[in-house]
């Protein structure tokens, strides 16, 4: 309770200090910006540099799917869990000494 005293005028010296921070914006005013002189665009590169042609059927590559062995996936497996393993690790690491710190 003492504490709370002691808090209450810090709360209210606070606020009073706020408040006037606080107040209504200014007004704010667009300014239209006339030019006299019209804007062009230049295009970069040439016309005739940048050439894109279609490739048929023919000319597309085709990839076969390949599937992992049996050894494959259990490592693959292996290294999913040790990584879970090492985050929730990390992640309660963190949590105690923050609460041991904090």
């Amino acid at each position: 309770m003492l504490a709370e005293v002691r808090i209450a005028p810090i709360v209210l010296v606070a606020l009073a200090l706020a408040l006037p921070a606080m107040g209504a914006p200014d007004e704010q005013s667009v300014n239209p910006v006339v030019t006299d002189t019209e804007q062009r665009v230049d295009p970069i590169a040439a016309p005739g540099e940048q050439h894109v042609e279609a490739l048929g059927g023919e000319g597309t590559e085709s990839v076969d799917p390949v599937s992992p062995g049996p050894v494959r996936r259990v490592a693959s497996g292996i290294a999913k869990g040790a990584i879970v393993v090492v985050g929730a690790a990390i992640g309660i690491g963190t949590t105690v000494v923050a609460l041991l710190f904090l």
